[in-house]
């Protein structure tokens, strides 16, 4: 039941009455369903990456001002070659390890199926994917 409890609270909104309570995060921020079809991350291990090499390459915890100023100007320079690079055509590759592509092939055809599918047969093909 506390499971029950945390996730009614935290994602669907308790059942007071004849409604169900606001829940803590709302649908539109934890339904990763439209960032399946767009294509777009599903975690934020991306950010993770930036702020671990950026954090590296700053080269210290408690940097001056300056210097952080400084390194966020040279940031933002590398940010903007990739950005023209990609203006250029040259794409970012997949992922870093194939079964995460294959993965990520499997979602998308799976997400595509939403409209004509049964709801139990949409949710039986995301299950058959999750591993925990």
């Amino acid at each position: 039941m506390p499971l029950i409890h945390y996730l009614e609270d935290t994602y669907i909104g308790r059942r007071r009455r004849n409604r169900r309570s606001d829940p803590r995060f709302a649908l539109a921020n934890w339904n990763i369903h439209n960032r399946d079809a767009e294509n777009l991350p599903r975690t934020n291990n991306s950010v993770e990456a930036w702020h671990r090499a950026f954090q590296q390459t700053l080269d210290c915890n408690h940097p001056s001002v300056y210097k952080l100023i400084n390194h966020f100007r040279l940031e933002q320079y590398h940010i903007e070659i990739e950005l023209e690079s990609h203006l250029a055509g040259v794409n970012q590759p997949e992922a870093s390890k194939n079964k995460y592509v294959q993965l990520n092939r499997r979602l998308q055809a799976i997400v595509s199926t939403y409209a004509n599918d049964s709801m139990m047969d949409y949710l039986r093909g995301i299950v058959h994917n999750l591993e925990i």
